[in-house]
């Protein structure tokens, strides 16, 4: 599978540890992906583990509405290319304006991944190991705590 041996890279986050998922997100050094933390170059692998994520987990509300800003921003963008209507800049601007709201927003809602741990072990009473938990229970947990408190509140 995508030429990485299971003995040497984490190719599944089925068993690729939580502190090598955060790691990797942060660096988007892929040496993280590799069991020994080798220096490498497997961006196909990383693809791969991000594309299951997604198929598990699905994407965040922010990443969405981001999606959906950058799209109005390039359909406007095609528009006052062919138009030359100078007001369209206008608008284009506001909504890059609010595309850097929002990312500043969730750079906020980004809490440390320490943090996530510590108020993930308040919850489930537990200690958690960043260094043996695997990416995909670690959103389990997250995502079953989600749903418990939608329940509760």
């Amino acid at each position: 599978m995508l030429g990485s041996s299971e003995k040497y890279y984490f190719n599944s986050i089925d068993v690729l540890p939580i502190y090598n998922w955060f790691k990797l997100n942060e660096t988007g050094d892929t040496k993280y992906l590799h069991r020994k933390l080798k220096e490498n170059d497997n961006h196909e692998l990383w693809q791969h583990l991000t594309n299951e994520m997604v198929q598990l987990f699905g994407f965040s509300d922010t990443f969405q509405e981001e999606i959906m800003l950058r799209k109005k921003i390039a359909l406007l963008e095609i528009k006052a290319a062919k138009t030359g209507d100078k007001m369209i800049i206008n608008v284009i601007n506001l909504h890059k304006a609010e595309l850097e709201e929002l990312k500043s927003k969730e750079i906020q809602e980004d809490i440390d991944y320490f943090d996530q741990i510590a108020q993930l072990e308040d919850l489930k009473g537990r200690n958690i190991d960043e260094h043996k938990t695997s990416t995909r229970k670690y959103y389990t947990y997250i995502k079953g705590n989600g749903r418990k408190n939608n329940k509760e509140g």
